[in-house]
């Protein structure tokens, strides 16, 4: 089964329009830039765990984190945000540091 059909197929529970399930696939994206965190509610019935895992592994830039709890984990963790806050500020300053040296090398 093509990767497309296969994430549409996981999302097909979801209530909307399949337009809007068919824009949120991970095999749709051909790149991701920048480094972007997910953390999947091992318990979330909206969106599924394997859809989160694929998009991980396709693309390098991606971490998945499995937290518990569901679809809203963060509401009853708000823990988690400030923990995923962390993990953002230490990718801004290696960032930082890469394109500092960059120019002085320069």
């Amino acid at each position: 089964m093509p990767m497309v059909d296969l994430d549409l197929a996981l999302v097909g529970q979801w209530e909307g329009e399949e337009a809007a399930r068919y824009r949120l696939s991970p095999s749709l994206r051909s790149e991701v830039k920048s480094p972007l965190l997910i953390y999947q509610g091992v318990n979330d019935q909206v969106v599924p765990a394997a859809m989160s895992a694929a998009f991980a592994e396709k693309f390098e830039n991606v971490h998945l984190w499995y937290v518990p709890g569901g679809h809203a984990t963060d509401e009853t963790r708000p823990w988690l945000v400030q923990r995923a806050l962390n993990w953002l500020a230490q990718i801004a300053a290696r960032q930082e540091r890469a394109a500092a040296q960059q120019d002085s090398a320069r």
